[in-house]
């Protein structure tokens, strides 16, 4: 990690980090607790720019698939027109294969766009996905500065209460001892129906 000459601002080795495999954060569960617990307009922003993004190629890839799917059927039609055309001179069979052609030739025409933008969505996912992970990084490290300190408040207030509740516990057997001490006195002194004449009388 490298603090860049902004203040707050994090500069991250990009090569370090996709040598470490980075995960998809919008599909990342540990990351998705984190975002949970920041409340980040920020965070916000780019994890919906990812997401949109995600979605679009995933429909994509289903769209490319039913083309493909469909490709192969009209395949499979083309064969059987052509041995239509081969053995029988079917003029109709000629014209349907003509046109089954042309849509063979519409359908690559979209399958090889369509990869071309699948190609595009995959560079624009991995830098968005390392946009959303630098600014979780910032965030992290704002977190973690913020928490570091809350919690040593709250461990010094600890600290301060347990001193406390031990002088109070100090002090409530020092005024045990010197309860007993003074009944054993009276009680010796006094005898037991004394004693109850006096707690009566003094002790309302």
């Amino acid at each position: 990690m490298i603090i860049g000459k902004k203040k707050n601002e994090i500069e991250i080795a990009e090569d370090i980090l996709r040598r470490n495999n980075i995960p998809l954060l919008c599909d990342y569960a540990p990351w998705k607790r984190f975002y949970a617990s920041v409340k980040s307009a920020e965070l916000q922003k780019d994890y919906e720019s990812l997401l949109s993004i995600v979605r679009e190629e995933k429909n994509l890839r289903k769209q490319v698939k039913g083309v493909q799917d469909k490709k192969i059927k009209l395949m499979a039609k083309i064969v059987l027109l052509s041995r239509e055309l081969n053995e029988n001179s079917n003029d109709l069979a000629e014209i349907e294969l003509e046109k089954a052609k042309q849509e063979i030739e519409n359908l690559n025409d979209y399958i090889d766009s369509s990869y071309e933008t699948l190609e595009n969505f995959g560079f624009e996912r991995e830098q968005l996905n390392m946009n959303l992970l630098k600014l979780t990084i910032k965030h992290a490290y704002e977190s973690i500065t913020s928490d570091e300190t809350r919690l040593e408040k709250v461990s010094e207030t600890i600290d301060d209460m347990r001193k406390e509740l031990d002088a109070l516990r100090g002090e409530r057997d020092e005024l045990r001892s010197r309860l007993d001490s003074v009944y054993f006195f009276m009680h010796s002194v006094l005898g037991g129906k004394e004693m109850e004449r006096l707690d009566r009388k003094f002790l309302k």
